[in-house]
């Protein structure tokens, strides 16, 4: 019974019959509840994940709130529903032959809705309704399409059994069929007409006895005989089989073909399985990282030695950063458009195979070619790198089934361990592969030989890390989409230049803002290459980095109504899906940039610092980046104190979250950069020795301070990347939707790039003054201040900020409530300064009965897509439609 429609608006009337029928509180075609949505073909109510699977077969669908109605729909689908829906299209269908799927269970979903709908497998044009009558008879137990199939059967007698080829007679005594059963309506094939003929029982053909055949002589069979009546063997007559009561009603309607069983779907690797696939991820990070700081932590010394100046190398090792953070744009945008990030990270580790192999022969002493160098670190081993990083955490992550709390909570984790494995790398290489580049290995590497040497270690260390990445490819859970439709960064490139064609102001600055950030950080490498007198185009370099970086966070930042108001609809991401990718950049911008300040003065600065202090080890000399090592061993060994204990009791007792890490994390890295500007302070008041630096420029002397000051900073700089640096990463994967995260961490690290390219025009300007007048503290003091103004604007953006959670689902939500619509599969945090404050939960711990009236998701969550963002006479669904797939051996 359609409800009152007197005052009522058009989206009013379709809530109210929503809520008016019990039926209509469900997906039609899967238990959740509370559908958002409608399919137009079948006039039923559907959930988020069913109308992405409809939208697949070419099924037109419209969302409650966000489509626009009108009067003839509304009447059409108050006439409809999902209980007539139900009764016509499930009319033939029965429990035991093809279970209901579940909502977790996309495939055997899909083919569900296939069977139902494409197939009409159980159709029946005029099955009756379901009362409330027959589904009291039915009883509690028995489900409500069992109870419109029995409804709408023949008598339950039995049929007539002949054998046409045996000479099988009817039964003349055929069993009785209850008295509760009705009878159905007999239909022709014409139109369903009562031609009267319901009390004939139908009968079946038995061709079981085929082999038995044999001729006959005729006989004579009467007047009025017909085809049935002929006796083509011998054999008695059979009696009727028996038909168990609880089939009863079912005896002579067309039974549903029986399905073989499904495939328990692949939920990914378990227990001691996942492990190992989480090493193998974790190795290929490590061997990456331990060439990456191979090369960084020792080619400005090379460049040195082959002839460049101070200032040059240390330009064109910030250039190599860059380089290294900037390409993963690419990297992101291949994986989530094209290979998947399993292909993705095999194929740029090609290249980085050859960048490295391409390092390790040009520093062959007597071949030593810069070319071929600048063209393997800055060329090869930059892309590769720009293939992986964005894509093997997220890779590794993708393991875990995040379903559950404790999922969830382990893949947290798992970030924190591929952290600890960047830093096991690290200190790999800082503690014995730099300073065998600038010293070699007394009785075993010459020095002259260190370079290559160390170079050719790195390159077997990643080939090993590929093989046994390779080893594990039939047990990693890879996320494939279905019908994708076109890749997601496109889509949100589509819709931010259809904003700005539609007169949005926002649009307008991130598409002037970004194109202009990507100009600045090419300035800022062509800078790094150009000789001295660049100085000029590296301040306009970084103008353009801090002005694109402006304009476009500015855009990204709080309401982002203008992307469902004035961008177009494409296929390949919804813009509910661009506004969630959008709304993390400034996250991600200002915490980069307020903490990179900091930490480049470690990368590049605290090293030649070291070198300038006592070095000695004996009668041998460390390398100045030798002391990174405190900095690794400080993560390595707070890495399970801080899951362990600190997070646990500043959760518990202080109530600090996430955020509240990353404050602390940049506080711990200013003092860190503090504690370095006194030891240069020292370090310059001290006694100079008579013997010179090897990690230096030729002819500058040690001062008498130990270097083992540095080890201070390093460790505090290594407590502060424990907090700050894993939790970005999860930040940027658990927070953006899952077709744009390998997309999401690539700007994340394109942040870090723009970081390090402000800090290389920081070093061009400073110059070679620095070493000459050795006044390093005032490089120090330069990057506090920077680090000020991007600490204030995180702290601004985290005022507004709302956590959400993509990867949980919700079953249990009830009506929908007046005021708008409820946040399904989305858990909101709105969080304060420090402390995360958790939104109301129900008991089961869903959002359940609980409205965002945030000005993004104000009538719509964030995971539910605007349902029209692709054209209603197209069939593709990229945004929604993933499986579970191992990858074949």
């Amino acid at each position: 019974m359609a409800p009152n429609k007197v005052g009522l608006s058009l989206v009013d009337r379709l809530r109210a019959f929503q809520r008016s029928n019990q039926a209509n509180k469900r997906c039609a075609d899967c238990p959740e509840r509370g559908p958002t949505y409608v399919c137009l073909d079948f006039m039923v109510f559907v959930c988020q994940t069913c109308c992405g699977l409809h939208r697949e077969f070419g099924h037109k669908i419209k969302s409650i709130s966000f489509s626009e109605w009108s009067e003839a729909e509304v009447a059409k689908l108050e006439e409809g529903g999902n209980e007539a829906a139900r009764t016509k299209w499930l009319d033939r269908w029965h429990a035991e032959a093809f279970p209901e799927p579940d909502g977790g269970d996309v495939e055997a979903l899909r083919e569900f809705i296939r069977l139902k709908y494409v197939e009409k497998k159980w159709f029946r044009p005029h099955g009756k309704a379901q009362t409330s009558e027959t589904i009291k008879a039915a009883g509690p137990e028995t489900p409500a399409a069992t109870v419109g199939y029995e409804a709408a059967a023949p008598p339950s007698a039995p049929s007539q059994t002949v054998d046409l080829l045996s000479g099988g007679d009817p039964d003349p005594t055929p069993a009785k069929a209850p008295a509760s059963v009705a009878k159905a309506e007999v239909s022709d094939l014409l139109g369903g007409l009562d031609l009267g003929q319901s009390e004939e029982q139908p009968w079946t053909a038995d061709f079981s006895n085929v082999s038995n055949l044999a001729p006959k002589a005729p006989v004579d069979l009467g007047a009025g005989a017909g085809l049935i009546d002929l006796d083509f063997g011998s054999s008695p007559p059979k009696a009727a089989a028996a038909v168990p009561e609880s089939d009863a009603g079912l005896v002579g309607a067309r039974r549903p073909r029986l399905e073989p069983p499904r495939r328990k779907p692949f939920l990914g690797p378990q227990g001691e399985t996942l492990r190992a696939v989480c090493s193998a991820i974790l190795v290929v990070e490590l061997a990456e990282r331990l060439c990456y700081y191979a090369l960084a932590g020792s080619q400005e010394f090379f460049l040195e030695q082959l002839g460049y100046s101070a200032q040059e190398s240390a330009g064109l090792n910030s250039a190599f950063t860059t380089l290294c953070y900037v390409w993963p744009l690419l990297g992101g945008y291949v994986a989530d458009a094209y290979l998947g990030r399993y292909h993705t990270i095999i194929a740029f580790t090609v290249f980085y195979l050859v960048g490295v192999l391409l390092c390790a022969t040009a520093a062959i002493p007597s071949n030593r070619d810069v070319t071929n160098y600048l063209v393997g670190s800055m060329g090869f081993l930059a892309l590769g790198t720009g293939g992986i990083k964005p894509n093997i955490s997220n890779f590794g992550a993708d393991q875990f089934d995040s379903r559950s709390p404790e999922g969830r909570k382990a893949r947290e984790e798992f970030y924190t361990q591929f952290y600890t494995a960047i830093n096991l790398g690290a200190l790999l290489s800082y503690g014995f592969l730099t300073t065998l580049c600038s010293s070699g290995f007394p009785g075993v590497v010459p020095p002259e030989m260190g370079y290559c040497t160390a170079y050719f270690l790195a390159f077997l260390a990643m080939l090993v890390a590929l093989l046994v990445f390779l080893c594990y490819s039939g047990h990693y859970r890879c996320l494939v989409r279905r019908n994708s439709g076109g890749d997601a960064i496109r889509g949100v490139f589509l819709h931010v230049v259809s904003a700005t064609s539609h007169g949005s102001l926002r649009a307008l600055m991130i598409c002037v803002g970004f194109p202009l950030l990507l100009l600045g950080l090419l300035l800022t490498v062509v800078i790094a290459l150009l000789p001295g007198p660049g100085i000029g185009i590296g301040v306009l370099g970084a103008v353009a980095v801090l002005a694109g970086l402006v304009l476009a966070t500015i855009g990204c930042q709080g309401n982002l109504s203008w992307v469902h108001e004035r961008a177009q609809r494409n296929s390949h991401v919804t813009r509910q899906q661009t506004a969630d990718f959008l709304r993390v950049m400034p996250t991600l911008a200002a915490v980069n940039l307020a903490f990179n300040s900091l930490y480049n003065c470690m990368t590049y600065w605290f090293q030649e610092q070291a070198c300038l202090m006592d070095v000695r080890l004996g009668k041998f000399q460390l390398n100045g980046s030798f002391f990174n090592v405190a900095d690794c061993i400080a993560i390595v060994l707070l890495t399970p104190v801080l899951l362990q204990y600190i997070n646990p009791t500043l959760e518990r007792f202080c109530g600090v979250g996430r955020h509240g890490r990353l404050l602390l994390g940049i506080a711990l890295a200013a003092g860190s950069v503090a504690s370095a500007a006194h030891l240069e302070v020292m370090r310059r008041h001290a006694r100079p020795l008579q013997e010179a630096s090897q990690c230096a420029p030729p002819g500058r002397m040690m001062s008498s301070l130990s270097a083992w000051w540095m080890v201070g900073p390093y460790a505090l700089m290594g407590a502060a990347e424990v907090l700050v640096n894993p939790s970005l990463y999860y930040l940027a994967y658990s927070q953006t939707p899952l077709r744009l995260r390998s997309s999401a961490q690539a700007m994340n690290l394109l942040m870090s790039a723009t970081s390090n390219a402000l800090f290389t025009v920081l070093t061009a300007i400073l110059g070679d003054t620095r070493l000459r007048r050795a006044q390093l503290e005032v490089g120090y003091y330069v990057s506090l201040l920077m680090a000020i103004p991007c600490v204030c604007w995180y702290v601004l953006v985290q005022c507004s900020w709302e956590e959400r959670f993509f990867d949980e689902t919700d079953s249990d939500l009830g009506e929908v409530p007046a005021g708008g619509q409820l946040n399904k599969g989305v858990a909101y945090q709105r969080t304060g300064m420090l402390r995360d404050f958790v939104s109301p939960q129900s008991p089961g711990g869903s959002p359940a009965n609980w409205v965002d009236n945030s000005p993004l998701s104000s009538g719509a969550s964030a995971f539910q897509s605007a349902i029209d963002d692709g054209r209603e006479d197209e069939s593709s669904c990229a945004f929604v439609l993933v499986s579970e797939e191992p990858i074949p051996r």
